[in-house]
């Protein structure tokens, strides 16, 4: 039994080791992203429904480095040099996609950005005044859409 254990954890830390020497892929890498939403947009469409897409708030400053968020430690090597940069083109990819497709767009990382409480310590979930305040968006471009 402790021969086996022993066997499963170095073949454990041997795969973990590998992995840390492999450049970072993201979960959803920018591409896949955009192809994501243009096929949310289209099946929202048939139902037939009007999409609305929502840019992701953040207080990551400009300048911030990767290791000021655990979870992008290894940013260097995505190509990305902080992680306000890499949000920034997700976020812009967002915009784009809602501008090629004629998709309303509730543009919260604009709204968002410079304001304080809005948003918790990890960066990128709401308090509830943010929540608040999300809901205030959203329930206007739903408005608005509706006398589109």
């Amino acid at each position: 039994m402790q021969v086996g254990l022993l066997g499963a954890h170095l073949i454990h830390e041997r795969r973990a080791n590998l992995l840390k020497k492999q450049p970072r892929v993201f979960r959803v890498p920018l591409t896949r992203y955009r192809e994501n939403l243009q096929r949310m947009i289209d099946l929202v469409r048939r139902i037939p429904a009007e999409p609305i897409l929502v840019t992701a708030p953040s207080d990551i400053e400009p300048d911030a480095p990767a290791k000021a968020l655990p979870f992008l430690d290894d940013l260097n090597s995505t190509g990305y040099e902080t992680p306000k940069s890499l949000h920034d083109t997700y976020c812009e990819a967002t915009r784009d996609v809602a501008r090629t497709t004629g998709t309303r767009l509730a543009d919260a990382a604009t709204i968002f950005e410079g304001r304080t409480g809005l948003i918790l310590k990890d960066h990128m979930h709401l308090t509830p005044a943010g929540i608040e305040q999300m809901a205030e968006l959203l329930a206007a471009e739903v408005v608005a859409s509706l006398g589109h």
